[in-house]
C-alpha cells in the first residue's frame, strides 16, 4: 500500500491500517531471523499465536529492537504508532489528525521530522500545536475543501512508508552480512528485499 492509498482512508482507518501494515512487517522480519536457526514451523507458529509471546504489536516492536532488527529511530516511531493506534481504536469520539495530542505525537516522530525539514516545510511555519488554535492547522479546512489532506495526516502516511523502507534496508543489510560471514558469492543474495525497497521508494517519488 502506498502513502496515497493510506491517506485515502479515514483518519481512524489510516492509523489502524498503518499499524497493521507495520505489525506484519515486523512479524516477517522476526520470522526471517528465527528461520536462520532452523526452528520448526510449528514452534514459529506458536510464537505468534493469540497467546504466544510475540503475538501483539508491542511485543514485536520490543523484540525487533532487542535483536537489532530495527534501530532507535524506527523503535521510537513504531512506539508512537502503537500509541496512536490505541488512541484511535478506543476513543469514543471521532478520531482526527487535528487533535492537539495527535498532532504532538505525530510531530515527535523521527521520520515526520524528516518530512518537516523537506517536503512539507512550506505548510508548517504558522502551525503551533501548543498555540491559541491547538486543534488544527490554519490551512487544514481550506485544504480539505480543495480535496487535499491535513498536513499531519500526510506526513504520518509518508513516515509510515519511510519506516517500512528502513526496516527492509536493515533486513537486506543483515542478509548481506550473513552471506559475507558464510563466504557465499554475492549472486546468492536474495533480491526480494531489495526489490521491496525499490517498490516502496517509488511510492515517494
Amino acid at each position: 500500500m502506498s502513502a496515497t492509498d493510506l491517506a485515502n482512508e479515514s483518519d481512524r482507518g489510516c492509523v489502524l491500517v498503518a499499524a497493521a501494515m507495520l505489525d506484519e512487517f515486523l512479524e516477517e522480519s522476526i520470522k526471517e531471523r528465527i528461520q536462520e536457526n532452523n526452528v520448526s514451523n510449528k514452534t514459529v507458529k506458536s510464537l505468534f499465536d493469540a497467546n504466544g509471546p510475540i503475538a501483539n504489536f508491542s511485543s514485536k516492536i520490543l523484540i525487533c529492537r532487542s535483536f537489532g532488527i530495527i534501530d532507535d529511530a524506527s523503535f521510537h516511531d513504531l512506539m508512537i504508532v502503537r500509541k496512536l493506534r490505541n488512541t484511535f481504536a478506543h476513543t469514543t469520539n471521532e478520531a482526527s489528525f487535528l487533535e492537539k495530542d495527535v498532532i504532538q505525537k505525530v510531530r515527535s516522530m523521527h521520520f515526520v521530522q524528516k518530512c518537516m525539514n523537506t517536503t512539507h516545510k512550506e505548510f508548517l511555519p504558522q502551525n503551533n500545536p501548543t498555540g491559541s488554535s491547538p486543534t488544527e492547522h490554519p490551512k487544514d479546512w481550506e485544504l480539505r475543501a480543495k480535496g487535499l489532506l491535513p498536513v499531519d495526516k500526510s506526513m504520518f502516511c509518508t513516515a509510515v512508508i519511510y519506516i517500512q523502507i528502513h526496516i527492509l534496508e536493515k533486513r537486506a543489510m543483515h542478509l548481506k552480512e550473513n552471506q559475507k560471514k558464510q563466504n557465499k558469492p554475492s549472486s546468492v543474495y536474495t533480491s526480494s528485499d531489495v526489490q521491496s525497497v525499490e517498490t516502496l521508494s517509488k511510492t515517494q517519488s
